[in-house]
């Protein structure tokens, strides 16, 4: 069995609330704008690239270690 990752904004959206996936920084910086100061429980997906993540896991490591 092949496991993929859910549409985030239709997972949200399927409870109730909203869901938005960015598609660039600027866009990032708007629904964020938008969806801060509206006090509406909302989800935003912000999708990190594989190789970012893994930088950020050795930080995070070798600053707990």
């Amino acid at each position: 069995t092949r496991l993929t990752n859910p549409d985030i904004p239709k997972l949200a959206e399927s409870f109730g609330i909203d869901g938005y996936r960015p598609e660039s920084v600027e866009e990032l910086r708007s629904v964020l704008h938008r969806v801060i100061p509206s006090g509406v429980l909302s989800l935003v997906e912000v999708p990190i690239e594989t190789a970012v993540n893994r930088e950020l896991t050795d930080k995070l490591t070798a600053f707990w270690s």
